[in-house]
């Protein structure tokens, strides 16, 4: 049975997708899917004091605080993409 979607948690939407998607997918892809996985959880963590966040509980200024502490940690850590350095799909007109 599907669960609805106000009782779904970000590790088991992680954990869907990673199922889901790990033979669609290239080892390296999956590695980035799984960095993104360990700093989002990690910012739940240390921002929220919780393991988890449920999905209906995501609201704008949780995804900027995650992103300003994604920028902070590149500025200390040049492994971690700065969204200016991912390369941009050209648009389709």
């Amino acid at each position: 049975m599907v669960k609805m979607l106000n009782t779904i948690n970000l590790a088991e939407l992680f954990e869907y997708h990673n199922l889901h998607s790990e033979k669609l997918l290239s080892k390296a892809t999956m590695r980035y899917y799984g960095t993104t996985q360990k700093y989002l959880l990690d910012y739940v963590k240390s921002t929220y004091r919780r393991n988890d966040f449920r999905l209906k509980n995501l609201h704008h200024s949780f995804v900027v605080g995650f992103e300003k502490s994604k920028n902070d940690l590149s500025s200390t850590n040049p492994k971690i993409l700065k969204p200016s350095a991912i390369p941009q799909r050209p648009n389709a007109d």
